[in-house]
């Protein structure tokens, strides 16, 4: 294929190969073949030729314009270098006092004020109101439990926009002060480029994307987050492992046939115990990897939300002493998609399910109430539940079996009300 021919040296070879073949299989004469294919190859060349040559011309342009523009960015950062450190004691100015500590001794660092008032609102609303709320734009600001070299580090950074990897600490480090510092002080900037210099150290991995995700929630890094989520989301065998691991001391034989009743056996395709790895997040670290549109329960082409409920069961049997945080991943299940069995198969097991706590069952039956007076009122509307589903998801029902449970649901509310209605004191 003469497209995938990058210059005339391969045009040379790939032609020579073509025209011994082609002059034995053509019906044409070997001369008239061999003119044909030779002005083939000519052209091939000179159109290889002009598009490289066009290539050429687009790169030097690119590369000069990224030069002209490093230049300016340089001329730039060169100027404003010269205004931050010309403050002094000028109206622009602002001190920043630390205070001394066991890591670090008194110290004070002068600024330009609208240099600093443009890194954060948090640092305009310092520079303006000081340690009070008169608005007098003080001369001196003290910032309590801040180490100065942080703060010169995040300084550097703002007027330079590199961070050098330097000081960024290891992923599994208990503490990251300039991290931290910046999310305490909304650098968000600095914060993106802080899980940047992280993430390329560490390529994500199941144990690397848990970190990164708890260390990401911490620092309200969003971006961080979602990334490290979505990546434990699509990894089915950190979710569906998490699902077939239920120690013996829980007290429930086979909490998926407790919860679900036997009809829903075909979650447990695979009887081997692996690490509780889903299980072992917080619980805001597992909420935000159920509420995932790509979460990927199952290796195969889908799987019911129902497992989702699963999951969080799953957190709360291993998490026995926060059933008050089990909510926030029952909040990532979207009740909705349930079939009306599949409701009332819940409903019906859920007061032997303990693992989940007073709260956490109130939660569910509201839920299931909702979801209930929605599948009712939308008059089986297909596109409703479309667009609800996530991107695998599998429902467990077709829509004709839906609008029969439906249709048998109303009729029986309307019988029951009917009855009420006739007869003041019929139970």
């Amino acid at each position: 294929d003469l497209r995938d021919l990058q210059d005339t040296s391969d045009v040379d070879r790939a032609l020579g190969a073509l025209q011994d073949r082609e002059i034995a299989s053509l019906s044409m004469r070997p001369t008239q073949a061999a003119a044909t294919l030779q002005n083939a190859a000519s052209d091939a060349r000179l159109a290889i030729r002009q598009g490289l040559s066009k290539q050429k011309t687009t790169v030097r342009h690119a590369v000069k314009t990224i030069d002209l523009m490093k230049k300016q960015l340089d001329r730039l950062q060169r100027l404003l270098t010269v205004v931050v450190n010309d403050a002094g004691e000028g109206t622009d100015a602002v001190s920043f006092v630390f205070t001394a500590s066991d890591k670090a001794a008194a110290d004070t660092i002068t600024c330009s004020r609208t240099f600093v008032r443009h890194w954060s609102p948090a640092f305009a609303a310092l520079v303006r109101h000081g340690n009070g709320m008169d608005g007098a734009s003080p001369n001196e600001v003290r910032l309590v439990d801040v180490d100065p070299s942080i703060f010169r580090i995040a300084s550097d950074f703002m007027l330079s926009g590199k961070l050098p990897g330097d000081f960024v600490r290891p992923l599994d480090s208990e503490h990251h002060p300039l991290l931290e510092f910046a999310d305490r002080f909304d650098l968000r900037d600095l914060v993106d480029d802080y899980f940047a210099v992280m993430a390329e150290r560490n390529p994500l991995t199941v144990n690397v994307a848990k970190q990164m995700l708890e260390l990401a929630l911490r620092s309200n890094a969003n971006a961080a987050r979602d990334e490290a989520a979505g990546f434990l989301a699509s990894h089915w065998k950190f979710l569906h492992d998490s699902i077939l691991n239920v120690d013996a001391d829980v007290g429930e034989d086979d909490f998926l046939d407790e919860l679900f009743g036997e009809t829903h056996g075909d979650l447990k395709y695979n009887s081997k115990m692996t690490k509780k790895e889903f299980c072992t997040l917080s619980s805001e670290a597992a909420a935000v990897v159920l509420c995932q549109h790509d979460l990927e329960v199952r290796p195969d082409s889908g799987f019911e939300e129902v497992e989702v409920l699963c999951l969080a069961s799953c957190w709360a049997q291993h998490n026995p002493t926060h059933p008050e945080e089990v909510v926030r991943l029952l909040a990532s299940v979207r009740f909705e998609l349930f079939s009306f069995s599949e409701l009332a198969d819940v409903q019906g097991s859920l007061s032997s399910c303990k693992w989940f706590g007073t709260e956490a069952q109130a939660y569910i039956r509201a839920a299931i109430a909702k979801a209930l007076r929605s599948k009712l009122s939308t008059g089986g509307n297909e596109g409703t539940r479309q667009s609800l589903k996530r991107k695998r998801t599998a429902f467990s029902s077709c829509p004709s079996e839906e609008d029969k449970a439906r249709k048998m649901m109303r009729m029986a509310l309307e019988v029951c009300g009917s009855q009420q209605e006739g007869s003041p004191n019929a139970p």
